[in-house]
């Protein structure tokens, strides 16, 4: 127990800075709809100005970094504007050919392959696997799996 904590404790956490923004940008806007819709409180008036400014100043460049990568995706005749990143779940960003993708946002390396479950040959995949085990399947798939487990767990712990 003792050397379990203190691996918790004394590790460094590591990420990707690029997709730390990505998943910043959105729990800032659950906040943002938390705040509006449930306490009637405007993010503004909410946050100290400096958190406010962070934030401003985070997402800003965030949408620079989305506009070129949409600038670069959008220079070859292969850009896919309808389908998202599985990765940073941003659409206008993929260059796209026969077999394989590319993310100019998120630098992810996508290939195109037949979903098991939902048999929807458009999907993307992440080449470095999106696995439940040794299944791959499309992210629509994965968030609708998590979703009926999570579904699954809630009526096990109402007794359902």
């Amino acid at each position: 127990m003792t050397k379990w904590r203190n691996h918790i404790v004394h590790s460094i956490p590591v990420h990707d800075v690029q997709k730390a923004k990505i998943e910043l940008e959105r729990l800032y806007d659950f906040v943002c709809f938390f705040l509006a819709t449930h306490l009637n409180e405007n993010i503004n008036s909410f946050l100290p100005k400096e958190y406010y400014q962070k934030l401003a100043r985070v997402i800003s460049e965030l949408q620079q970094a989305i506009e070129l990568a949409k600038t670069k995706a959008s220079n070859n005749d292969q850009c896919d504007e309808e389908n998202y990143c599985p990765s940073c779940n941003i659409i206008g960003v993929v260059e796209r050919n026969d077999n394989d993708a590319y993310c100019h946002l998120c630098e992810s390396e996508l290939s195109l392959a037949l979903c098991p479950s939902c048999q929807n040959q458009n999907q993307f995949y992440i080449t470095t696997e999106n696995e439940i085990g040794n299944f791959k399947q499309c992210q629509e798939c994965d968030t609708l799996a998590e979703q009926m487990h999570n579904d699954y767990l809630i009526d096990k712990i109402r007794g359902k």
